[in-house]
């Protein structure tokens, strides 16, 4: 009788769980993920401060944020770029005046510069949202390119981040305490997946994803929210530089998909990220390719949405499976055009 008393409580506990437990603790998750509150809720009024901001991304970046009512300040190491970018913004958004945007000339490999123009941004008014973005690539193979090229990809892809970050993270924070902050980094997919004959680049965009990601915990108890932007190749001034090399820009519609024809907008992917510093989202990709490749890349950076992680999950076992065919016929590719274009037949075990 004690026996099948206790197995009848057993019996009982484990109802309560399966019945009651489970669905509650499902709800929860489902209450979490679609009704969460958007970090933040309106640009208006709020400052925008945007590296790189003079041309492509940023500029797009700029113009979405202007027409939703917030004020920018552009950092760009051209002064007439910059000016460019004021007439263009001006014409694009007529409710805009001279007085919502303001223009820093400075290198973002230069911290003294950098940092003397976030002080004098911040001072204007503090920064709510502080876009990492000035970017660039010098195409060729890692050992035929001219090492200074090298060096001015990762001083402005990576370390022009650290800089600008260096020197607006203890402003950021004060001023967190009373507004959130969002911090944006434009990486790319390259953070994901290697762009070929751009080595260099690729490092400096996983580097950015791994500052990312340790930044993301670094400002868990602070009323800040870091999103990482990795969008695909983007019809800007960066894809004259991928198309200089036609060797390289051949293999590169073949292993990355590249075609100028279907490069997104910059305008899409500026919409994208305003979409995601509001919603406070961390890893964003903007085109389905980049579906595949957060799902093969994210680690153990979280999905932000349920259905995200229900597609991530159903789909990580074909993914991984396509990759034992699609990185041989890659292999494959490359070695034979290569093998054309110097004039050496490739071995055994290139193949």
């Amino acid at each position: 009788m004690e026996g099948s008393s206790l197995l009848s409580t057993s019996h009982g506990w484990l109802f309560y769980i399966l019945v009651i437990g489970i669905p509650v603790l499902l709800l929860s998750i489902f209450c979490c993920l679609f009704f969460r509150k958007p970090f933040i809720k309106s640009l208006k009024g709020k400052h925008v401060f945007i590296t790189g901001g003079s041309t492509g991304i940023g500029l797009a970046i700029a113009r979405t944020v202007l027409r939703e009512g917030a004020v920018v300040t552009l950092i760009s190491r051209n002064a007439s770029n910059l000016s460019s970018a004021v007439e263009y913004l001006l014409g694009e958004v007529p409710s805009t005046t001279k007085e919502c945007i303001r223009c820093e000339v400075a290198d973002v490999a230069d911290y003294a510069a950098l940092s003397s123009a976030i002080e004098r941004a911040f001072t204007w008014r503090p920064i709510d949202v502080f876009v990492c973005n000035a970017g660039l690539t010098r195409g060729g193979y890692l050992g035929d390119g001219q090492l200074k090229d090298l060096e001015v990809t990762v001083q402005t892809n990576f370390m022009g981040s650290v800089n600008a970050l260096h020197a607006a993270l203890p402003l950021l924070k004060r001023h967190s305490c009373n507004k959130p902050v969002s911090i944006v980094i434009t990486a790319s997919l390259a953070s994901l997946f290697f762009m070929y004959g751009h080595a260099v680049y690729t490092a400096t965009k996983f580097g950015m994803r791994g500052l990312a990601e340790g930044l993301r915990f670094e400002l868990l108890p602070y009323n800040m929210k870091v999103s990482l932007i990795c969008p695909g190749f983007t019809s800007t001034p960066f894809l004259d530089e991928a198309d200089k090399e036609e060797e390289i820009c051949k293999l590169l519609k073949w292993v990355n998909l590249y075609s100028r024809a279907w490069a997104e907008s910059a305008e899409g992917v500026a919409t994208h990220t305003v979409a995601a510093l509001k919603a406070g989202s961390f890893l964003v990709t903007t085109n389905p390719l980049g579906l595949v490749l957060a799902t093969l890349a994210r680690g153990f950076v979280p999905s932000d949405s349920l259905p995200r992680l229900v597609f991530e999950l159903f789909f990580f076992i074909p993914f991984r499976l396509s990759s034992m065919i699609i990185i041989p016929i890659f292999r494959l590719i490359v070695c034979r055009k290569r093998a054309a274009a110097t004039h050496v037949s490739p071995s055994f075990y290139d193949l």
